[in-house]
């Protein structure tokens, strides 16, 4: 995982509440991103592959890639059992 280095403006934004709320949400759709791209790349699929496995739509799968989106607890946890990961791994 990368180190992050937060903007002045980044520090700025999490001074206020709602901000600091939005700024958290960006920063764990990436996180995510990242980790669910990792464990695709690891086990060799890709996103269409992905979705036919877990049943997920290729749009949803897509959009949690590119950190768009995250997916719900049950999406998730199909998204765990088809990479074979602990739901903790996109923590």
């Amino acid at each position: 995982m990368k180190t992050k280095h937060y903007t002045k403006q980044d520090l700025d934004d999490m001074s206020d509440g709602k901000k600091l709320e939005e700024f958290a949400r960006k920063e764990f759709c990436r996180d995510f991103s990242e980790k669910l791209n990792a464990a695709m790349n690891e086990k060799g699929l890709n996103g269409k592959q992905l979705a036919t496995k877990t049943r997920i739509s290729a749009g949803s799968i897509s959009a949690y890639c590119h950190g768009r989106r995250t997916p719900t607890a049950y999406n998730l946890y199909k998204l765990a059992i088809a990479l074979e990961k602990p739901i903790l791994y996109f923590f």
